[in-house]
């Protein structure tokens, strides 16, 4: 096929054409819509209950936030457990309300509370559950339209977990680095 027809499309004179608009969206105008989700729908058959912010410069339905990120807004309600699993594109979790659930990531119970962030790298096998009493919703990170543009996006089901014991707070902890909840149950031994 000829080059010259389409070359401008992809490399445009003088500077980039971005398709990516600026947005914003309301966590106060999101969170009724997640906790309407959490009553429609169970989590057996949503598996994650997610609210994905969707660039309109992109399309809404590409799931993209920009060229290269997904963002998603996701629930977990107590008692919940959303099934085990892992996929090539990379994941952060910053987790934005509640307490009580934890994400294990490679075996590692990591517990979630407000003001946390747990990284998922590509290939670990993770699931999310709920042993609290209040709604936990944090903020999905993920590298999934770049991975899905390399044509390398693919996910696998249902290992399930063995929680072994926390090696990443015991490493951490011996450098003097440790999270905020950690310090206010030993002060005495931190002070």
């Amino acid at each position: 096929m000829p080059l010259w027809p389409s070359l401008r499309a992809v490399l445009p004179p003088g500077k980039p054409t971005p398709h990516t608009r600026p947005s914003c969206w309301h966590y106060a105008a999101l969170r009724p819509l997640l906790l309407q989700a959490g009553e429609l729908t169970p989590i057996e058959k949503a598996e994650r209950r997610v609210l994905v912010l969707a660039n309109p410069g992109h399309g809404l339905e590409k799931m993209q936030a920009s060229a290269a990120i997904y963002l998603g807004m996701q629930l977990l309600l107590p008692g919940e457990i959303a099934p085990s699993h892992r996929h090539t594109p990379n994941a952060v979790r910053m987790i934005v309300e509640g307490e009580g659930a934890y994400t294990t990531v490679g075996g590692e119970k990591c517990p979630m509370q407000r003001g946390d962030l747990i990284l998922t790298p590509t290939g670990l096998w993770h699931e999310h559950g709920h042993d609290g009493n209040e709604p936990v919703v944090w903020l999905d990170v993920l590298d999934l339209p770049l991975v899905h543009y390399l044509e390398a996006s693919y996910v696998e089901e249902g290992q399930p977990q063995t929680v072994t014991a926390n090696d990443s707070e015991r490493g951490y902890r011996s450098g003097g680095v440790v999270p905020s909840r950690m310090l206010a149950r030993n002060d005495r031994r931190y002070g």
